[in-house]
């Protein structure tokens, strides 16, 4: 409903306020689908405050608030480095930049969604989930080497029909960028493994990775090529992190690779 919004709002003469009311107006109606399709679960009373699951649910609320601060943080801290330590233009490439290589996000978004549910039956049960993990991981990767490939010759037409030909130099910028982000898409993935089987220990280990990453940010980055190899840096750290944390589990991304095959 958004671009339909966006284009009522524009044709009405709201021309700035269009991108902010269509987001709002989409946001409404997703939240009203949401109500209607639950509205038998909004009718059951709530769990008794003494239910176990609600205690676990307590004990949860803080490492998974944890966890997508550090991803926040992973994902964000180059585009506020960028402005701070970069001349202008180059700033404002970086930025645009980023804007459309983090639409790879969305692949391991709408995957976690709809696997985490099944992750944590899987985990009740006793079963493993590491390759519903490495199937995640395999489909983010392989959307982020298509995405960087295709990036190469197309970048800077991209570029140009989405802020104009001064940001051309954007476009050069777009496959690398893009690259790094496919493996912070896999630490997305794996994080959701991991909060699905009530394991947070890599919540806290994220945080840590992403207090490194504004730290090497600070420290290091004077260039648009070192913020992104600090991004794919720690993407990597990330990922050996949780191979180190889920060894002698099973739950390894290698044991589900195993697994898949």
């Amino acid at each position: 409903s958004r671009p339909l919004a966006f284009l009522a709002l524009w044709a009405a003469g709201l021309a700035v306020l269009a991108p902010i009311l269509g987001t709002a107006f989409a946001l409404a109606a997703g939240a009203a689908v949401v109500m209607i399709l639950a509205r038998r679960a909004v009718r059951t009373p709530p769990v008794p405050r003494r239910d176990p699951h609600w205690d676990r649910f307590r004990r949860g609320i803080v490492p998974n608030a944890a966890g997508i601060t550090a991803i926040a943080v992973l994902t964000n801290a180059d585009v506020i480095t960028a402005r701070l330590v970069l001349h202008g233009r180059s700033a404002g490439l970086f930025a645009a930049a980023s804007a459309i290589g983090q639409g790879l996000f969305l692949v391991p978004q709408v995957y976690t969604t709809l696997v985490l549910p099944r992750i944590a039956q899987r985990t009740s049960v006793g079963r493993g989930s590491a390759s519903l993990a490495a199937i995640g991981v395999a489909t983010t990767l392989a959307t982020g080497i298509a995405f960087a490939v295709l990036a190469r010759p197309l970048g800077v037409i991209v570029m140009r029909l989405t802020y104009g030909s001064a940001f051309d130099g954007a476009g050069r910028v777009l496959p690398f960028y893009a690259g790094a982000m496919a493996f912070m898409g896999c630490v997305i993935v794996l994080l959701y493994q991991q909060l699905g089987r009530r394991d947070f220990r890599y919540s806290w280990w994220l945080l840590g990775v992403a207090g490194i990453q504004v730290a090497v940010l600070a420290t290091v980055a004077r260039s648009t090529s070192v913020i992104i190899a600090v991004d794919l840096a720690c993407a990597l750290l990330a990922i050996v992190i949780h191979e180190l944390l889920a060894r002698g589990t099973g739950e390894r991304l290698i044991d589900g690779l195993r697994r898949s095959a």
